[in-house]
């Protein structure tokens, strides 16, 4: 039995989560869109195009040492690397381009890397203009010996690959990947705000939530019958007189008629009202149903529509000569099928 309710209360998150999502679909739709416009706008505005020049030397501090780099040594050369890697990438350097360059600033960012195993450096120098990448990877390479002459006796590098100018960026803006992720963000964005509608929101839609949020009873429930907006606007009515009619429907209004004339009768009762908080929740078709169904058991119905700025029952009803005045006793003679108002 638990594992039972437990499946119901999953069916009906669920069923609220449907709703919550239905209703906020176009605020959905708004978000992922302005999350997507975002995205792209950001990739135009915040997206720098880089060159980078790239070297790769070999420092040494003997030159029968230049390629041997195994054995014994092994330590020595990378000790010596190490050391040589730390003074390229130290602020002593900086300043020597920014003398040698006469700039405020050192125009781009670089990097230097030993290649696992060897002796060999790499350095990437990147910059907004591939000829400031080229002049800081050209004047480190040339100016690197007025560094490590204080620090290190001897040390010389050998050439293996020389800067050169890029001629193409490193990356273009990629709008495709930028609108993917707006998609991805917009989507999770809508989710939790449709999930925590969805929690929040308190909706009716069962007989229990009838009971424990408006303690009231449920006499019946009438199903719900797709797309009968567009089946109103080509004529097609739902009432109890249309041959048409599901018989699911005709079944629930059987039970509307049957719990009202019992109602009727105990409290000894003869008018009843239907009414709801806003437009468009079927007073109309259930009051014209429930009036139609108690005329065919015989009563003498009159059916009272109270909306005077936007009636509806006449349009309802379909007939050629009815005013406000004469749907009041239109359902007088349906029991006789006579009705000719």
């Amino acid at each position: 039995m638990d594992q039972d309710n437990n499946k119901i209360d999953l069916m009906i998150y669920f069923d609220r989560f449907y709703r919550s999502f239905r209703r906020l679909a176009k605020y959905s739709l708004l978000i992922i869109v302005l999350s997507i416009a975002a995205f792209e706008a950001k990739e135009i505005v915040l997206f720098q195009t880089t060159y980078t020049s790239k070297a790769t030397f070999i420092p040494s501090q003997d030159q029968e040492d230049i390629y041997n780099y195994k054995d014994n040594q092994s330590n020595k050369n990378g000790t010596l690397v190490a050391t040589f890697n730390e003074l390229l990438n130290s602020k002593q350097m900086r300043n020597i381009i920014r003398n040698t360059l006469d700039v405020q600033s050192v125009p781009a960012t670089y990097t230097t890397k030993v290649v696992e195993g060897t002796n060999i450096v790499e350095l990437s120098v990147t910059s907004s203009d591939p000829k400031d990448a080229l002049n800081v990877a050209n004047c480190i390479i040339n100016n690197y010996s007025d560094l490590t002459s204080d620090v290190m006796s001897d040390v010389s590098i050998t050439l293996l690959d020389a800067p050169t100018e890029a001629k193409n960026p490193d990356a273009l803006p990629n709008y495709m990947n930028a609108g993917l992720k707006g998609l991805l963000v917009g989507l999770i964005i809508s989710i939790i705000m449709t999930f925590l509608s969805s929690l929040v929101r308190r909706t009716i839609l069962t007989s229990k939530d009838v009971r424990e949020l408006l303690d009231l009873e449920t006499i019946a429930k009438i199903p719900y019958v797709p797309d009968a907006k567009k089946r109103e606007r080509r004529g097609y009515q739902l009432t109890l007189d249309n041959p048409g009619i599901s018989n699911e429907f005709r079944h629930a209004f059987h039970n509307v008629e049957i719990k009202l004339e019992h109602g009727l009768k105990k409290d000894n009762k003869k008018v009843i009202m239907f009414t709801s908080t806003v437009p468009e929740e079927g007073k109309t078709l259930t009051s014209v149903n429930s009036a139609l169904s108690l005329a065919n058991k015989g009563y003498k119905v009159a059916l009272i529509d109270c909306d005077l700025r936007n009636p509806s029952i006449a349009s309802i009803l379909k007939h050629p000569n009815a005013t406000q005045k004469t749907v009041v006793d239109c359902l007088l003679c349906i029991q006789n099928n006579d009705c000719n108002t």
